[in-house]
């Protein structure tokens, strides 16, 4: 019963009533799987309570139409009683939290130097261990060790911060920077969710001539983990930008379903031999690189390990702060879902090999299992030797 009320909200005894049946409300439908939304969940728990890091969080998304099967934060809270947790766990880490993505970065800054015809997939550089580069910075690998003449499958296998770096120079900072734009960074993916953040690409007229090595190697750069499984869905998808999405449908009180996603497809960022080449080398990162641990029985894996130092606010990088990452593909030989895990400030251990790429494929195993997916051709998922490294 509808009635009219005054400026006070006294009820109008003269005013006219309308009587208005109840109707049935629309249902959103969204791309949220439980099974893989509560593995995530407990994945991501599980890890930050055992490296007692600081937060965390997980993305698992459809490579081909953007739908997010599962977005986890950690530290979390219950949205029916906000009030008694910290504000900080309010924050959907995924979506709102940017970090400077470390050695995953490593996968645009070769994307760009292929497709920009600078390098190619029999390239060669030379790793002595460490690389004074302009500024007076000297860029060194992980545990101080020279890896001798790489390629670019060892650079992305071994994460080689001094390839990657020589990469980037070669490539130089204007074509870098627009890759990057081009790639999704520094704006926001457009995902349906408040709070997005569009992360931080500074102007290139902000860089230096330091910035083409540094960036190479992640630095100077930050990012959502949204950002950066977006980017790695295009590697799997043979090279399109998809919009990532939660709300995928409205059903109607009659039934009808109206979807609400845009058919349009998803722009083209990289081409499909580009985007296949560095799929491949993802795959040793897994059967014989930093990212062993994110085998998966059965299946083929591709991924990237990442270990990113903390910036400092006074300048520079906090000394035992970091940030361990892993993202990676399943089935690598059919491509169906991304997932990436971000554990920030690991206790101990700090390297993403060795802190996110477990959980990576645990989350990665229950997935495929959710959606059904069958196993790969023979050898997939055979776990090699671990490489030391991020």
């Amino acid at each position: 019963m509808l009635r009219v009320r005054d400026a006070l909200g006294r009820e109008i005894l003269e005013g006219r009533q309308v009587l208005v049946q109840p109707q049935d409300g629309a249902d959103l439908v969204l791309t949220l799987d439980r099974v893989v939304q509560h593995v995530a969940e407990r994945e991501l728990d599980r890890t930050v309570a055992e490296y007692r890091a600081a937060a965390g969080a997980v993305v698992v998304m459809d490579v081909h139409t953007g739908e997010l099967l599962a977005l986890a934060s950690a530290p979390r809270y219950d949205p029916n009683r906000y009030a008694d947790f910290p504000e900080e766990a309010w924050r959907n880490r995924a979506v709102a939290e940017a970090y400077e993505p470390g050695s995953t970065l490593k996968l645009a800054v070769l994307a760009a130097a292929l497709e920009a015809g600078v390098v190619s997939p029999t390239s060669h550089f030379t790793c002595p261990g460490s690389l004074r580069v302009p500024g007076g910075h000297t860029i060194r690998e992980a545990h101080g060790q020279a890896h001798g003449v790489v390629s670019l499958v060892d650079i992305v296998r071994l994460s080689c911060n001094v390839g990657a770096a020589q990469v980037g120079a070669r490539l130089g900072a204007q074509p870098l920077h627009r890759a990057l734009e081009r790639f999704g960074f520094g704006r926001p993916t457009g995902v349906d969710l408040p709070g997005e953040s569009p992360g931080i690409l500074r102007p290139l007229s902000a860089w230096s001539g330091t910035d083409p090595y540094v960036v190479a190697i992640g630095q100077g750069v930050a990012a959502t983990p949204l950002q950066v499984a977006r980017f790695v869905a295009a590697i799997a998808n043979g090279g399109r930008l998809v919009r990532p999405h939660v709300a995928a449908a409205v059903r109607e009180p009659q039934g009808q379903l109206r979807r609400l996603v845009d058919p349009t497809p998803a722009p083209r960022v990289l081409p499909r031999e580009v985007a296949a080449s560095l799929l491949a080398m993802m795959e040793r990162t897994v059967t014989d690189g930093t990212g062993t641990a994110a085998a998966v029985e059965g299946y083929r894996v591709a991924g990237k390990t990442g270990t990113a130092q903390k910036p400092s606010p006074s300048g520079g990088y906090e000394a035992g702060r970091y940030v361990a990452s892993f993202v990676g593909v399943v089935p690598a030989d059919r491509p169906r879902v991304v997932v990436l895990v971000v554990v920030d400030e690991p206790r101990g251990v700090y390297y993403g090999g060795v802190v996110a790429a477990p959980a990576f494929a645990r989350i990665a195993a229950q997935t495929l299992w959710a959606l059904g997916i069958p196993p790969s051709g023979s050898g997939g998922g055979r776990p090699g030797s671990r490489v030391e490294g991020d």
